[in-house]
Parts: C-alpha cells; sequence; structure tokens
C-alpha cells in the first residue's frame, strides 16, 4: 500500500489544524474561545493572543517538511518535526489535564488535552514504526 498520499495529509491536516486555530486566537480570541465552548476572560486576549502565536508555530512547523521524503534528509526533516511537535503537544496535554483535575481550568478544555494528546501519539506511534519510509 502506498503510505504517501495519507501520511502527506495527516502532516498537512495536522498543520492546518493548529495553524487556523493560532491565527484565530491571534486576531480573535474571544471568538476563538466561543467557538471552543471555553469561556473567556475579556481582559485577557493578549495573552491569549501569545498562546496563539505558539499555536501557530506548530501548525507552520508541519509545513515547513515540504513535499514526502524520497531522500534520507527529507525523511529526517518531517521524523524531527514530528519528535519536536509531538513533545510540544504531549506538554500542552498534560498540563490542561492536570488543570482541569485541579480546578485552574474547565471541563471544555478536555478538547484540547485529548487533539494534542492524540495527535501526538499517532505521530510517535508513526516514528516507532519507522514511518515516512523511503520508498
Amino acid at each position: 500500500m502506498n503510505q504517501r498520499p495519507a501520511i502527506c495529509l495527516l502532516n498537512r491536516g495536522a498543520g492546518l489544524l493548529d495553524g487556523l486555530t493560532g491565527l484565530l486566537l491571534i486576531l480573535s480570541p474571544g471568538f476563538t474561545f466561543r467557538l471552543m465552548g471555553i469561556s473567556f476572560p475579556e481582559d485577557c486576549h493578549v495573552f491569549a493572543s501569545y498562546l496563539g502565536v505558539f499555536v501557530f508555530s506548530v501548525g507552520v512547523a508541519h509545513f515547513l517538511t515540504g513535499k514526502f521524503p524520497v531522500d534520507g534528509a527529507a525523511r529526517e526533516r518531517w521524523r524531527t518535526i514530528w519528535l519536536v511537535t509531538s513533545i510540544v503537544r504531549l506538554n500542552v496535554a498534560a498540563f490542561v489535564s492536570s488543570q482541569i483535575i485541579l480546578g485552574g481550568l474547565t471541563p471544555g478544555w478536555a478538547t484540547v488535552a485529548v487533539t494534542d494528546g492524540g495527535v501526538a501519539l499517532l505521530f510517535l506511534s508513526l516514528l516507532k514504526r519507522q514511518v515516512p519510509a523511503i520508498k
């Protein structure tokens, strides 16, 4: 089975998800939080936009990998981006989950923890299976 289209779609999809979310947080944090079903203190726009810069950056990283790897250098570039963004995502998932448990964040934030944790685990499982492979 040719894994190239699926892997490209997965990588670009993760980048698009974070890139658009980050951009929305930068430009209109109150609107973005309402879309997520999360209450948002109106006096925190600048901090939410600051968070958006990080979310946007994770998304952009997926687009910097270029086309599907056809050589060793391109393959390693994909694998590095997946590892680094997975570390960020797992840390976000752990922090958000702990804050929900401790009462610092409302349960609506669970979508952030589940999404980041799930995407990180998916990319880490692909790394463990040596995907993307050079064909």
